[in-house]
């Protein structure tokens, strides 16, 4: 039924997919290559979230977060790219105020949106957002792990907050309200969620 509530909309085709499959997105490609019709829009909405506190996330959920919610808007944008180009066309990767505030029981989530919003901000980056983001990035991925399957292991626990207090003056330092901006009246217009 939403499939054909966007497709009855003028110049749009609404392709149902899961981004964390490769051979899903391709053939979403080659579906609107074949189209004939160009791209000129991409809205990388698919998000989840687990309620827990970061210690207690199964990995394998916290995988999933990333998989869905960073990674997602990554490959898609990576494939419908050269259309986005040729089209003129924009991408608008729809985040959350969980980018920006914090909650105790969403910490992957959180930090699913906070690479969002570095990610959505990459064309409008300043040197000092860019350099902050890679090694928060860095220090977050190398020690996610240790600091949740060894809740003591005091140097893993500091990676893991000087990771954070990097990804947030990265973000401080990237404009990203249009983000924001733009979830909530998609959302309500098309009783969507968003991700």
């Amino acid at each position: 039924a939403d499939l054909a509530v966007l497709n009855a909309i003028k110049n749009v085709q609404a392709v149902r997919l899961d981004v964390t499959k490769p051979e899903e997105i391709d053939a979403a490609v080659q579906t609107v290559t074949s189209g004939g019709r160009g791209l000129y829009g991409l809205v990388n909405n698919a998000g989840i979230a687990s309620g827990a506190l970061l210690i207690e996330t199964p990995p394998d959920e916290f995988d999933a977060t990333m998989r869905v919610n960073v990674y997602g808007p990554y490959r898609m944008t990576k494939a419908f790219a050269p259309l986005i180009v040729a089209g003129k066309g924009r991408i608008i990767n729809i985040g959350s105020i969980s980018g920006i505030l914090t909650e105790p029981e969403v910490g992957a989530y959180q930090m699913s949106k906070h690479a969002i919003e570095a990610y959505t901000s990459r064309h409008r980056k300043n040197p000092l957002s860019d350099n902050l983001a890679l090694q928060a990035l860095g220090l977050l991925s190398r020690n996610i792990r240790t600091a949740v399957h060894q809740g003591g292991n005091r140097q893993a626990r500091e990676s893991m907050l000087l990771g954070a207090c990097l990804a947030g003056q990265a973000f401080a330092n990237a404009p990203v309200a249009a983000v924001h901006a733009l979830a909530y009246p998609l959302g309500g217009h098309y009783h969507i969620p968003h991700g």
